[in-house]
């Protein structure tokens, strides 16, 4: 390409006024259409790079923006686009250019989507389009630049975001909406941005509009079926042709940007506002959740709604300094009281055409996090009856993906106490039923979920009374615990009387084997060993006619007895609880006639002999 012709054709731009070409019909013409055929010559990489050199790049930024050459300087902005895309050189060029950047923010913030593509040729669809390719790998470092720049960002959601709700379907403004929402979050990413309360000041987030389009897109996403069928048939054809719809994209997009936000600890502020937001986006979720039919990123964009909700009502998204100011925004988090949102989960729980497992997901997380206070936690047990809300969540929610279940089992743990425990077989056996069947295939997937699991299994099986545990049909679930060793001694704790009364002596020995192998490898628990032990032969020592082939430990003495050996012998194993526990053990069997007189005198002299040692 021959830029020396460019710049003869369009000589005239640099060199007459804005009104002389505007008069002049055919060098106005003439101009417009050697801009057009530029725009297209900087789809090459090589024109991009000759542009610069050749000086043109730089003529072109020198132009001033006049109304009476839109139509010229809106191709302008076309050619600057397309120079910029992919070559950083020309990107630094325009980035220090500071009076064009400030011209291209007055165009955007003027921008009107019923006349932009007509009345002023796509200037501000273009402009926008030009930020996007200038910035789409560094945001301004200027910080006046970046107030500037996504001051009018948040001007075009202010100024159309009621319009992208109600005139959805315009793809003139969904094409500019998907431009400046991708901007946003590429700005967001910026590690500097809302550190500074000035910044803050000047660019407070339009949530409201925010969440609103949350909502509202979500629940358009349900009646696109049709639209995906379409193009899930046309993917499989040819896999790249495939454009995702521009609803879709602006779901995502909205959904990146106020997870963004909130990761910064930029706050919905004010208790309408704040609980009115909370509330459309549960909606959102569950118009999302309940879509009968599968598209694209629909995992993910669960997922963040979930985490949105998580991070608007626990802040816990950055352990901010005292002085810092965002701390002293004015947002309170006892607006989502438990009574509250113990209100709102029940809603979600009770809804029999809906699944809402996200919906229960996240509100579980926000109560769960409330119940280590007291008055919270009474307040939860007096807004719901734990056993029917254990019922009915096992009832309903039984789900594919692993993360829901994680603030489900801490509600359930943090629910329940010595004093308030489930006592109730039914309500246990619906536990087991989720546990064994929509759980613990799962647990290897993420570690948290592990980790719940084990806390409210132990929670459990710790408060809960043997009987009913027994009663429960616990022992037909054999696979949510027999692979754990804590779990087994836990039940064995529980179990043995029982289990012994029901003559279930080979069941019963499975977990005094889990046990005491497990103890093999992790010696710090051998206190609750031995405390299960010592219940075991407690409870067998009632029994009447004992006989040595039903007692576990009389085939494992040799490997009982090592174990006492290094308690006593070994201070790394010699805490208290371990220490008591093992006297509780011993002493149950060397001060047992009936348990006596099963073993042998050496071997009772020898238990007799670690005994007086501690």
């Amino acid at each position: 390409m021959d830029y020396s012709k460019f710049l003869y054709k369009i000589e005239p731009l640099f060199e007459k006024s804005a009104q002389e070409i505007k008069d002049n019909i055919s060098l106005h013409d003439q101009i417009l259409s050697s801009l057009d055929e530029l725009a297209v010559s900087l789809r090459s990489e090589f024109n991009r790079d000759l542009i610069r050199q050749s000086s043109l790049l730089s003529k072109l930024l020198v132009v001033k923006y006049e109304a009476s050459i839109e139509d010229l300087f809106s191709e302008i902005v076309r050619c600057l686009a397309n120079a910029v895309a992919d070559n950083d050189q020309n990107r630094e060029i325009l980035k220090r250019n500071v009076p064009f950047l400030l011209t291209l923010k007055s165009i955007v913030d003027q921008f009107d989507y019923e006349k932009d593509a007509d009345e002023h040729f796509e200037i501000g669809k273009r402009s926008f389009i030009l930020l996007r390719n200038l910035y789409i790998q560094d945001v301004p470092q200027d910080q006046s630049i970046k107030e500037n720049i996504l001051n009018s960002f948040y001007r075009f959601t202010h100024n159309n975001g009621q319009a992208l709700i109600t005139k959805w379907d315009n793809e003139y403004l969904l094409d500019v909406t998907k431009c400046v929402f991708d901007l946003i979050s590429l700005f967001l990413d910026d590690d500097q941005l809302y550190n500074d309360p000035q910044f803050y000041d000047k660019n407070v987030p339009p949530y409201s509009l925010f969440v609103y389009i949350l909502n509202e897109f979500a629940l358009l996403i349900t009646h696109m079926k049709d639209q995906f069928d379409t193009e899930v048939e046309n993917n499989e054809q040819d896999n790249e042709d495939y454009e995702e719809p521009a609803t879709l994209t602006i779901l995502i997009l909205t959904s990146e940007i106020v997870e963004k936000l909130l990761k910064k600890s930029v706050q919905i502020t004010g208790e309408d506002d704040s609980l009115h937001s909370l509330s459309l986006i549960l909606d959102g979720l569950g118009h999302l959740e309940n879509c009968d039919f599968q598209f694209p990123s629909k995992l993910i964009l669960l997922r963040r709604y979930s985490f949105i909700i998580q991070c608007m009502t626990s802040n816990l998204s950055l352990d901010l300094s005292a002085n810092d100011y965002r701390t002293k925004l004015p947002f309170d988090l006892t607006i989502y009281s438990v009574e509250k949102m113990s209100t709102m989960l029940l809603k979600a729980l009770d809804d029999k055409q809906h699944k809402n497992c996200y919906q229960i997901c996240a509100l579980s997380f926000i109560i769960a996090n409330k119940l280590e206070a007291k008055d919270e936690l009474k307040a939860w047990k007096k807004a719901v009856d734990i056993k029917a809300f254990i019922s009915k969540v096992c009832e309903k929610f039984k789900y594919v993906d692993p993360y829901l279940y994680i603030p489900i089992l801490d509600l359930f743990r943090k629910s329940i106490s010595l004093l308030d425990n489930i006592n109730d077989a039914a309500v246990l056996n619906s536990l087991w039923n989720l546990l064994e069947n929509h759980v613990h295939d799962r647990l290897d997937m993420i570690s948290d979920l592990s980790r719940f699991y084990k806390l409210l299994l132990n929670k459990i099986f710790a408060v809960e009374y043997g009987q009913t545990l027994f009663d429960s049909g616990v022992l037909n679930f054999k696979k949510i615990y027999q692979s754990d060793p804590v779990l087994c001694m836990s039940l064995v704790s529980k179990l043995s009387k029982p289990m012994i009364k029901e003559k279930k002596f080979d069941e019963l020995n499975v977990f005094l084997d889990t046990s005491i192998n497990g103890v093999q490898g992790n010696r710090s628990v051998l206190a609750e060993l031995f405390k299960s032990f010592g219940v075991y032969i407690r409870e067998f020592s009632l029994l009447e006619n004992i006989s040595s082939e039903a007692f576990y430990i009389f085939d494992e003495k040799e490997k009982f007895l090592e174990l006492i050996k290094e308690v006593v012998s070994s201070k790394d194993t010699q805490s208290p609880a371990t220490l008591n526990n093992m006297k509780f053990c011993v002493g149950m069997i060397i001060s047992n006639d009936n348990i006596k007189s099963l073993f042998s005198v050496d071997f009772l002299k020898q238990l007799d002999y670690y005994f007086s040692l501690v």
